[in-house]
């Protein structure tokens, strides 16, 4: 993890938050609905990496409410607003751009 990135991310949680339900949401799920696939399994499995405060869980969840949603962020405040958001989903803490980073997912075949 770089500890620059977290510590920014981590002090911005709050405000990122803010912004991007109350101003860049709309355009943000649009876009995103937009590229989905049109047929999903009514469960599908989600990995949301960079997950942030939970505007991709939101708007996956909108379409999808079964879906099983995993979320990778590398801020431990942006998981707390995550989890907040949505307290029953998975959530780890990690950088995904890091070869050193080992995360085993369980397989629900």
């Amino acid at each position: 993890m770089d500890p620059n990135n977290s510590y920014l991310y981590d002090k911005r949680a709050k405000l990122y938050r803010l912004w991007v339900d109350d101003v860049s949401y709309y355009f943000t799920s649009k876009t995103l609905k937009s590229v989905l696939p049109q047929s999903l399994p009514d469960a599908p499995r989600v990995l949301d990496l960079g997950c942030g405060t939970g505007t991709v869980a939101k708007t996956i969840l909108e379409k999808y409410p079964n879906a099983q949603f995993i979320g990778f962020d590398e801020s431990t405040a942006m998981l707390a607003e995550h989890k907040q958001r949505f307290p029953t989903l998975s959530l780890l803490l990690g950088d995904f751009n890091h070869h050193n980073n080992t995360v085993t997912f369980p397989d629900q075949r």
